[in-house]
């Protein structure tokens, strides 16, 4: 018998992988040419036009129809965009540029919107969804966009270029919402300990990403959770009439 290893990997999949297609779950069916685990894919331009599509849809920006599929490749997006939006300040900042609202804080106010709406969309359906493969798919998205987040607020390049934006004379001269973004975000990065020696910032961030795993899981464990208990009707007694012949959902043997 052939060792299983020697397989050459299949070509629609390397040539995908290579063109940046993203996986899901493998086909029901196997179609021709196709080895079964490529034929539902989300690529990353698509996952773009997903988040378009979402962003440009007023005044409620929700979907919650999304594959596995599109969960997957609109995580990936996200965190593709978001970290654009953050790059583009560090780079006004080391250019050179005059720093502005526009280049500094006005990006950096966009992006929080838009994260906050975005994830939303891609993790709600794991705390609803009766597909358990959405669900998990939900859960994964949750992990990286938190991942992601945790990360990106921990960056000491962004706080570096938001420090030297609210030394500018237009920063000082804020008022109203803006002065309060500005403070804000100062606020939240002393708080992940950018303010401290290198050492000390890395061990908050693995602390908070420690924190952010363990909470999505240990939400993950309480929604999964589908223990259930058999009992008799006398043992019911002064409960409602219609709880006491429920039936129930999930009998064990």
């Amino acid at each position: 018998m052939a060792d299983p290893s020697s397989k050459p990997p299949c070509p629609c999949c390397a040539d995908r992988a290579a063109a940046g297609f993203l996986f899901s779950k493998p086909a029901a069916d196997k179609q021709d040419g196709l080895c079964g685990e490529c034929t539902e894919f989300v690529d990353a331009a698509t996952a773009d036009a997903i988040l378009a599509s979402i962003l440009s849809t007023a005044p409620v920006k929700l979907r919650w129809n999304l594959s596995v599929a599109e969960i997957a490749g609109a995580s990936a997006a996200i965190e593709r965009r978001c970290k654009a939006h953050c790059d583009s300040v560090v780079s006004a900042h080391t250019s050179g540029a005059q720093l502005t609202w526009a280049n500094t804080c006005g990006v950096l106010d966009q992006e929080d919107g838009e994260f906050s709406v975005l994830e939303s969309i891609v993790t709600f359906p794991g705390h609803v969804s009766p597909d358990k493969s959405l669900r998990d798919a939900c859960t994964q998205a949750d992990t990286q966009l938190s991942t992601y987040s945790v990360e990106s607020n921990a960056r000491p390049d962004l706080h570096r270029a938001v420090l030297a934006y609210a030394e500018t004379a237009e920063a000082k001269g804020l008022t109203g919402e803006r002065k309060r973004y500005l403070e804000r975000r100062l606020r939240d990065f002393r708080r992940v300990g950018l303010h401290l020696d290198e050492a000390t910032s890395e061990k908050v961030k693995q602390i908070n990403t420690q924190i952010s795993t363990l909470g999505i899981q240990f939400s993950k464990n309480l929604g999964e959770e589908d223990s259930s208990f058999l009992l008799a009707a006398a043992e019911l007694e002064g409960m409602p009439e219609d709880l006491a012949h429920t039936p129930n959902p999930n009998p064990h043997p």
